[in-house]
């Protein structure tokens, strides 16, 4: 009957609808609520990722295979090349530590698959504004809570813990044994995360869409605030970069719509700019002195350029983890094919924004864009990639980027042309 099928077709919205905010507040807010398998954390988030994709398998082979978009076509011969490579490492070289070895096939088989091909489908049936308002709001409670927990640890000299939910019921007592120590009896903010690098790169890769849907300006504040926090100079420069690649996408639309003729908008993000390399460089004088900014070890990252010897073609190495420098450990793992192949996947957003108008068409694409390509510098100083949440935030920005020239609600067409802040949220008197 019509009822019928009407009420079928609400729940399956509603089903839909609910489960993509479960996940927001399980990757986003409490992305390390779990418990362990061994050494393997299970994570609520994951878990919950896993049951998405299990069951929106089941509806795939109802999709017309033929109607795949180029974008997304493109995509995944552009990740391709590095699948292939996993693959023969595997076979050929066998596994070091099976906990990142896993991680490195859920990262670059599991997570594209998902987020590229099966969620797709069901994005028609998520209001994406909404979603993206309530994931903003999950970005900023992470960042106030950082900064609380924080003050909480330079006052008490230990960590408030929530077993199952702040912290993974495994690693309970063992904050200060994740590198998040700092000269002069700092620590790192860490907020859920459990580790200050860890939170920052994974919340950057979101700022460009927290910036989109956040209007007020003392809650843009709180959250760079936590990011200053995180004492990491990794996400401390990727601020500055943020702040840059905001610039460039603002010259670009002058130069190419104003005739060169630079607005006052322009200007403002250039002193913005200006303003917060400034910050960087006087955050870490002030907490950590000159040696530390000048640090010539890199936070022990230099040595990797000493370790290189013979480089090999060819995967050579067992799979493990991916260290801090991505592309090194690309190189060292994978060999030269392997950092060819890496370099293709996480540039190729550029390249496809490039031959392809219609990814470039919403304020949501221009956000997405702009994360997928401040990652391509994280990835060079510490892209914590084998580390939950961050490739899961990583091919989520690729949905967006592929699949929301649709979902905005402001759907004229934008490209690169600026973006007021907050513009586009859902509940803006909030």
């Amino acid at each position: 009957m019509p009822g019928d099928a009407a009420q079928h077709g609400f729940t399956r919205w509603k089903f839909s609808s609910g489960l993509a905010y479960f996940l927001a507040v399980f990757l986003v807010l409490f992305p390390k609520g779990g418990f362990k398998i061994g050494s393997v954390p299970f994570t609520w988030g994951y878990g919950a990722l896993g049951i998405s994709i299990c069951l929106g398998a089941l509806f795939l082979p109802f999709r017309d295979p033929f109607r795949v978009q180029r974008g997304t076509a493109a995509a995944f011969l552009c990740l391709l090349p590095l699948q292939v490579l996993l693959l023969y490492s595997l076979a050929a070289n066998g596994v070091a530590d099976f906990g990142f070895a896993l991680s490195d096939m859920v990262s670059f088989f599991v997570l594209p698959i998902a987020f590229l091909a099966i969620f797709p489908q069901f994005l028609p049936r998520v209001s994406l504004d909404s979603l993206l308002s309530f994931v903003r709001w999950m970005v900023f409670l992470a960042a106030a809570y950082g900064i609380f927990l924080f003050v909480w640890r330079l006052v008490t000299g230990s960590y408030l813990e929530i077993p199952y939910l702040t912290v993974n019921i495994g690693d309970l007592g063992t904050l200060d044994d994740k590198f998040n120590s700092r000269p002069g009896g700092l620590f790192k903010l860490i907020s859920t995360y459990n580790n200050g690098n860890q939170y920052g790169v994974a919340t950057l890769l979101l700022l460009p869409l927290f910036d989109l849907y956040e209007a007020n300006w003392f809650r843009r504040l709180v959250l760079r605030a936590a990011l200053v926090l995180t004492l990491s100079r990794t996400v401390w420069v990727g601020l500055v970069i943020y702040e840059g690649i905001d610039v460039v996408r603002l010259l670009i639309f002058d130069a190419s719509f104003r005739r060169f003729s630079i607005r006052r908008a322009t200007m403002f993000r250039l002193l913005r700019l200006a303003l917060t390399s400034i910050l960087v460089v006087g955050m870490t004088i002030l907490f950590s002195g000159v040696s530390f900014l000048l640090d010539p070890s890199l936070g022990g990252r230099a040595e990797y350029l000493e370790n290189l010897g013979r480089i090999a073609v060819l995967p050579a190495l067992p799979l493990d983890n991916f260290l801090e420098v991505i592309y090194y450990s690309a190189l060292s793992m994978l060999g030269i094919a392997g950092l060819a192949a890496i370099v293709l996947l996480f540039c190729s957003p550029l390249f496809l924004a490039g031959v392809f108008k219609e990814l470039r068409r919403s304020s949501i694409q221009v956000a997405a864009l702009e994360g997928l390509v401040l990652y391509i510098a994280l990835a060079a100083m510490d892209g914590a990639l084998n580390y939950i949440p961050t490739m899961a935030f990583y091919w989520f920005l690729w949905m967006l980027f592929l699949y929301a020239r649709n979902q905005d609600n402001n759907s004229r067409k934008v490209e690169f042309a600026p973006v007021k802040p907050g513009r586009i949220t859902a509940d803006s008197g909030a």
